[in-house]
């Protein structure tokens, strides 16, 4: 499991998250299952930085990711990408070719993002398609490529050849701050809604009738702490609630 760990350390500082197993047809009954995660802007300082409370106190950033990715995998000091913008670096992870060579040098354009993926042969000879054929199932979770749907326009519904599920921000916008866009899941729910005549706000609305009770249970807090209710940053953030609780086991021990 050496080269998995040392994929994942490369593409931890280039998000998309990639969920890769395999079929119960599969020839190799040892396939493994395997988690892909690619982010973007990604500061190294970050897997190192800290932040500050109220108080002064001083608190590793992410501790649990930090914990179960960095923690126990593996870092590099010396390494090199050839190309650090968002859309080609996804097109390099998903073609294993250069920039130059995949067709996908911007960000945006008819040879960059969502426009140069498609105009190009990574479009149907990928990463996704070359695991399905070895038997694999695939999943997308996150962002995509920039201009993947536009900010102005209706969410994009294609879904890329290669994924059997596809949960796919589908509303463009370079300044995502993790609200605010709608999902494209296996080409329906907003794009379903947009064919029947509605207006992607609705799409949002329904959305957000979804995070009620994410919501509620974030009132909820806030209000039973000692200090008021907090305006939460949406670029500066970090949760300082109660800790993790063990939940009961089914037997209820």
């Amino acid at each position: 499991m050496r080269w998995l760990r040392t994929l994942i350390a490369c593409l931890a500082g280039i998000g998309i998250m990639l969920v890769i197993q395999p079929v119960a047809w599969a020839k190799a009954a040892g396939q493994p299952n395997f988690v892909i995660v690619q982010t973007d802007d990604q500061p190294i300082g970050r897997f190192h930085g800290t932040w500050q409370d109220y108080s002064g106190r001083e608190h590793q950033i992410m501790p649990y990711t930090m914990g179960m990715l960095r923690d126990q995998g593996i870092e590099f000091t010396d390494y090199m990408t050839p190309f650090p913008l968002c859309a080609p670096s996804r097109a390099s992870l998903l073609s294993g070719q250069y920039a130059h060579n995949s067709g996908v040098v911007r960000i945006g354009g008819e040879r960059g993002g969502w426009a140069g993926y498609q105009n190009n042969p990574v479009m149907n000879e990928n990463l996704a398609v070359w695991l399905q054929r070895a038997g694999y199932r695939t999943s997308h979770f996150g962002k995509f490529m920039n201009f993947y749907g536009g900010v102005d326009s209706n969410p994009e519904q294609i879904v890329p050849p290669g994924w059997d599920r596809w949960y796919t921000d589908a509303t463009d916008n370079s300044t995502r701050e993790g609200y605010g866009y709608t999902l494209n899941v296996d080409g329906a729910i907003a794009a379903v809604l947009c064919e029947l005549g509605f207006p992607t706000e609705l799409g949002n609305g329904l959305f957000a009738i979804s995070r009620t009770v994410g919501l509620t249970a974030q009132v909820y807090e806030e209000k039973t702490r000692e200090r008021p209710m907090r305006r939460i940053d949406p670029t500066n953030h970090e949760y300082d609630g109660p800790p993790e609780r063990a939940l009961p086991s089914r037997d209820g021990a």
